[in-house]
């Protein structure tokens, strides 16, 4: 028994405070930013089924967000090391982080936002917020899609994301709004893995833009109401509302662009 304990504490070793500011692997935390944005561009664009969309709105709430190292990069954690303790020695249990996102198990966190941002997706002017990044490389981004906190359910009328434009065809145009609600699962509040590529050190700045294109590019404008005046409500248990919520998760309607700190 004393030599398990003692190969208990020899695993823990490496992972005991140090003096500075450093990650648990080791590597140093230097002060970063990351910026939320949208795409003027998408304003008016057509779908893969042929209409051309107008945007007059176009919202989501995004957040958390963690940029991650390369996955060949061993990620030695505590709580991993205590696993594997834990089947030598008797231990009380252990409060973890990130318990809840299984999506980053094994992988070390580079950058952390842990907020949420109420983004317009049609705005050029980012929302620049402080967060500490650790040093070295990251070439995946994992983003959150929780729903909005008290402050951001007016701007999204409850709702994780919110469109009003109008959809045109063969000369017919039909007008629509409506609301994004998403499942209660981890896979559907989280986008597909977002691949850049960065370097993080001092001063750096993670930039994410919306692109909400993706969003309606499924969406049979034809099923949401008959052309004319009337506002239609993309409703809930509708097609549009169907193809949106495959559409709000593709890695394509974000873009994480890294840019280095001043020299």
């Amino acid at each position: 028994m004393k030599r398990l304990t003692l190969l208990f504490f020899a695993l823990l070793l490496p992972f005991a405070p140090t003096p500075g500011c450093t990650a648990g692997t080791g590597r140093p935390i230097v002060d970063a930013e990351i910026a939320f944005g949208g795409t003027p561009d998408a304003a008016r664009f057509v779908t893969g089924r042929g209409w051309t969309v107008t945007l007059d709105e176009a919202r989501i709430v995004l957040g958390p967000v963690h940029a991650l190292a390369p996955r060949d990069e061993l990620a030695m954690r505590p709580s991993a090391l205590l696993e594997g303790a834990a089947a030598l020695l008797p231990l009380p249990s252990v409060a973890r982080a990130h318990s809840g996102l299984g999506v980053l198990d094994g992988r070390t966190v580079r950058l952390e936002f842990l907020e949420q941002v109420a983004v317009d997706a049609l705005a050029a002017e980012r929302q620049v917020f402080p967060t500490p990044a650790e040093l070295g490389a990251s070439d995946e981004l994992f983003l959150g899609l929780q729903p909005p906190v008290d402050r951001h359910v007016e701007a999204l009328r409850g709702f994780h994301a919110f469109v009003r434009g109008a959809a045109e065809k063969d000369g017919e145009t039909v007008r629509f709004e409506g609301g994004l609600t998403l499942g209660e699962s981890e896979a559907e509040r989280r986008v597909t893995t977002v691949a850049f590529a960065a370097d993080f050190e001092p001063g750096c700045r993670l930039d994410l833009e919306v692109d909400p294109r993706p969003w309606l590019d499924g969406v049979d404008f034809d099923q949401v109401g008959v052309p004319g005046d009337e506002v239609h409500e993309l409703a809930l248990d509708g097609q549009a509302h169907a193809a949106w919520r495959i559409g709000a998760r593709r890695s394509n309607a974000y873009a994480a662009t890294y840019l280095p700190g001043s020299p």
